[in-house]
């Protein structure tokens, strides 16, 4: 009508006023607040925050009580991830490679590729996928970590038994350390004179003396280059055990070194430092692992999280895997890469993998391989040896496979390792596309729930048997396709004290948004909340809760609050004042540590507002 078109696509609405009377019709955009939200890949924090990728529309940040979202990451969103200890830190990337890092909460980003990478990147598209692949992974206490902190001594002495702080190398975190050994400041370090002349293969010895000393002994560590001729020897001391004589006041330790290469004669002259202090180093307890998918093969590093340095990247595997998805094991000794060929591909050995030297060390397993592409890898949360994957393609079935043994499966190529836990042949729905699965983190229950976001919404099952027997639990959502699926599974622990949405699972949807839940207690129960919908009045998580509940409640108006709790024979046995509460989506966290194991009923009541909800304690 009126030589106008309208035209629906990833970037909404376009229209154009002269499709009959031009060649070539302009189109100017007609969304006027409508948003078109495809997402590829989500990332969840410990806070509540999420963050997305989406097709043709960049990344978007939405907070845990906000139903608008901050424009974070230019052009194609994908795969993004937001650190579990801080979300502060954030990651998104963008079409065919860029990847861009954020320490301020997603206001801002910069790329943290090392030379090699940033080399890939400028020589093209031809290098990178056009949906990025990237997963980080945190340990907050590592046993096998090889990372050092350092603490330089800030005083002239720090006695023994001294409480010192300490800084993680990731995200700066404070870790309490008491000194087993008194540091110095060192008044004076006296570096001897020399006359050299030696050649290939013979020993020297070189004597450091410690002058004015008012202690008896400690340990001591120094480096020192000392120039010989044309040749450079650097000196390193051990921490070693210095004995002072108690007539002198003097101390020695002695170093021998061996030379490689004739050198030249020349004198070293008497050199005294002044105001030397003792470094110690702590083994830093918190670890992570970054992973990035390039046609060149899969990269590493160790440092995503480390904003004073910039990271060293290492391909841990060479080749084009056809990545569609990245997980790591619960301890981060192994990688799983899921592939456009069917492939599941675990990459083990990274407890030992601190940089490009321990790449010999990594070993590589085809673990699982059958007809479709593998899209999502599912980790048990309770459970390394346990992994679920979920399969797209039209057509036929086996779209969601689980096994028990994927740390030590071996190399194959089928599907020996896995049990098929999906519609039979034949069934409804059992040629519908699956594009991700989580094993969810509901051990109060009893019950194994595998969600799985798929061409037609989310389905469930805690029903593993032969049976096949699945559910839609997407009341609200309707049959959109769901990309990506997580679910917010830590606890309290070392750095992350009190996490508030511990239990919630989030979807990423391609055509509707993200989604959240309230929390998983049984497949009855998993009725999606959108993050863009107010109908849900009461939330309650996480859910079965131990010590701590928040309590989540979505108020017209403030008002004064109060809440109850019952046991299943009706009795009043808990009971607190929330106090004024403002409107719109408000938290509340209760201690609930006095009740015992079981099934309660929660009321939470004001003037004119009644709203109860169901609650475990485990």
């Amino acid at each position: 009508m009126n030589n106008q078109l309208y035209i629906g696509c990833d970037g909404g609405v376009f229209k154009s006023n002269d499709v009959t009377v031009s060649d070539s019709p302009i189109f100017v955009e007609s969304n006027f607040g409508y948003n078109t939200t495809q997402f590829y890949g989500i990332g969840i924090s410990t806070t509540g925050k999420v963050n997305g990728g989406t097709q043709d529309n960049s990344t978007f940040l939405v907070g845990p009580n906000s139903t608008l979202g901050l424009n974070q990451f230019g052009g194609d969103g994908f795969d993004t991830d937001i650190s579990a200890v801080s979300d502060l830190a954030q990651f998104a990337t963008s079409q065919n490679g860029p990847l861009g890092r954020s320490f301020d909460g997603g206001s801002s980003f910069n790329g943290f590729y090392d030379a090699e990478l940033n080399t890939l990147l400028q020589d093209g598209a031809s290098n990178f996928p056009f949906i990025n692949v990237v997963r980080l992974f945190e340990n907050t206490n590592d046993p096998f970590s090889e990372q050092i902190m350092k603490f330089v001594a800030n005083e002239d002495t720090i006695p023994s038994g001294t409480t010192i702080t300490v800084l993680t190398n990731n995200l700066n975190q404070p870790v309490e350390h008491v000194l087993e050994d008194t540091l110095f400041i060192r008044p004076q370090i006296t570096l001897p004179q020399e006359v050299i002349t030696e050649t290939e293969d013979s020993l020297i010895t070189l004597i450091y003396a410690f002058d004015e000393i008012d202690y008896s002994s400690e340990d001591f560590s120094f480096t020192e280059t000392i120039e010989i001729g044309i040749t450079e020897v650097t000196v390193t001391l051990p921490n070693d055990n210095i004995v002072i004589d108690e007539s002198t006041l003097e101390g020695i330790v002695t170093v021998t070194v061996q030379f490689t290469e004739d050198i030249e004669v020349a004198t070293i002259e008497d050199v005294t430092l002044f105001n030397v202090p003792d470094t110690l180093e702590i083994i830093d307890p918190y670890t992570s692992l970054f992973a990035t998918y390039t046609y060149d093969g899969i990269y590493v590093t160790r440092q995503a999280l480390d904003g004073n340095t910039t990271p060293d990247w290492t391909k841990v595997v060479s080749g084009n895997f056809n990545v569609n998805a990245i997980e790591f094991s619960l301890d981060g000794n192994h990688m799983y890469l899921a592939s456009s060929n069917g492939n599941v591909t675990r990459i083990s050995g990274f407890h030992n993998f601190w940089g490009d030297e321990d790449v010999a060390e990594l070993t590589q397993t085809r673990i699982f391989n059958t007809n479709g592409p593998a899209m999502g890898i599912g980790i048990d949360p309770n459970n390394s040896n346990r992994i679920a994957v979920a399969v797209a393609g039209y057509g036929g079935s086996g779209k969601v496979w689980i096994t028990d043994v994927a740390t030590t499966a071996t190399q194959t190529n089928g599907t020996e390792f896995f049990d098929n836990i999906w519609f039979s042949q034949g069934q409804d729905f059992a040629g519908m596309p699956c594009y991700d699965v989580i094993i969810t983190d509901n051990q109060a229950t009893g019950d194994d729930v595998i969600m799985v976001g798929t061409e037609f919404g989310v389905w469930a099952t805690n029903d593993l048997s032969d049976n096949n027997s699945w559910e839609q639990c997407s009341n609200n959502l309707g049959n959109v396709p769901v990309f990506d699926i997580k679910q917010q599974y830590r606890g309290p622990q070392q750095f992350i004290e009190n996490p508030t949405n511990t239990g919630i699972v989030y979807i990423g949807t391609h055509g509707m948004g993200i989604w959240r839940s309230g929390g998983v207690v049984n497949v009855e129960e998993l009725t999606g909340t959108g993050i863009t919908s107010d109908d849900k009045n009461l939330l309650i998580f996480p859910n079965p809760a131990s010590d701590l509940v928040n309590v989540e409640v979505n108020l017209n108006e403030g008002k004064r609050l109060s809440l109850d709790i019952y046991n299943i024979s009706g009795q009043l046995v808990f009971t607190e004042d929330l106090g004024f509460v403002s409107n719109g989506n408000q938290i509340a966290t209760v201690y609930i540590g006095s009740l015992n194991s079981g099934n309660y009923i929660m009321n939470v009541k004001g003037e004119g507002y009644s709203e109860t909800g169901k609650l475990l304690v485990k």
